[in-house]
């Protein structure tokens, strides 16, 4: 398969993905505004995908500015955005509400592929760090995970300040999982699979097949290299905290959020991994 033609195959496979989870969202009672938001995000997300799956792994001086860029847009919320049953984990954004650590992680996570020194393994903790503060579970399980992963398959697995990171991370994920999510549970959001299976049979099967079609791509681009394989992690924590906890769903329930991050890990996850075009 060329490259090419891997890409669309990809955009197919996520349309697919977004339009029955749109479908499910509005089974499951999501309002109008919502399901626009979240198509409007998908729009975005796509062009990401494009832009990003061209994107050529920067220099050592730049991951470290775009990763400092980062973590002060992940951690934006604790200082700028409102608080909600004691997170804070959304910027308000004129009529809609983003978090910023669901567009930002895949990028960290990718970043932290491309270099191993104590500096990334500094900044993927301390990225860690503020998602403990926004009690997010759930992304902090992604982003061991992914650590993990990249560990598994990186040249630093025999270094200690990547060991230490890790568990630094897993130390802060147990801590976050320790206090439970006080935020309200909406049906199109959090719990979506089993709620979408108690809605009917047809509600359930879109939403399991949805659930599929996100890590899929993911998991196939895996064998590709460590980023992808981080980026597979990642969401494979998001969905499985989904299932256990308060959390959402990506793709398949509403946040746009989500799935404009989702859609740029596919890309970022399909970039080059040499300095160079290739061939």
């Amino acid at each position: 398969m060329t490259l090419e033609r891997g890409r669309w195959t990809i955009s197919i496979v996520a349309s697919v993905a977004v339009c029955l989870g749109l479908a499910v969202q509005h089974q499951l009672g999501a309002p109008a505004s919502g399901l626009m938001v979240q198509a409007a995000g998908a729009c975005l997300g796509a062009i990401l995908f494009f832009l990003l799956s061209h994107a050529h792994p920067p220099q050592r001086a730049a991951v470290v500015v775009i990763g400092l860029v980062s973590l002060i847009g992940v951690a934006s919320p604790l200082a700028f955005g409102p608080e909600s049953a004691g997170a804070r984990r959304w910027l308000p954004l004129g009529p809609v509400s983003v978090q910023p650590s669901m567009v930002l992680l895949p990028l960290v996570i990718w970043l932290s592929a491309r270099q191993s020194s104590w500096a990334i393994s500094l900044l993927v903790l301390a990225t860690g760090g503020v998602l403990a503060l926004q009690f997010d579970a759930a992304a902090l399980s992604g982003l061991a995970l992914a650590w993990l992963a990249s560990l598994a398959r990186s040249a630093r697995r025999g270094e200690a300040h990547a060991w230490g990171a890790a568990v630094g991370l897993f130390i802060l994920t147990a801590w976050a999982w320790m206090r439970p999510d006080a935020l309200p549970s909406v049906a199109w959001v959090e719990q979506v699979l089993p709620n979408a299976w108690g809605h009917g049979l047809w509600t359930g099967a879109m939403a399991t097949l949805a659930v599929i079609l996100v890590l899929a791509p993911l998991v196939l681009l895996a064998r590709g290299g460590q980023a992808a394989l981080g980026l597979a992690a990642f969401y494979a924590g998001l969905v499985g905290a989904a299932l256990v906890g308060n959390y959402p769903l990506p793709v398949v329930g509403l946040g746009a959020s989500l799935v404009v991050g989702w859609l740029m890990a596919l890309g970022l996850a399909r970039a080059p991994t040499r300095s160079s075009p290739p061939p």
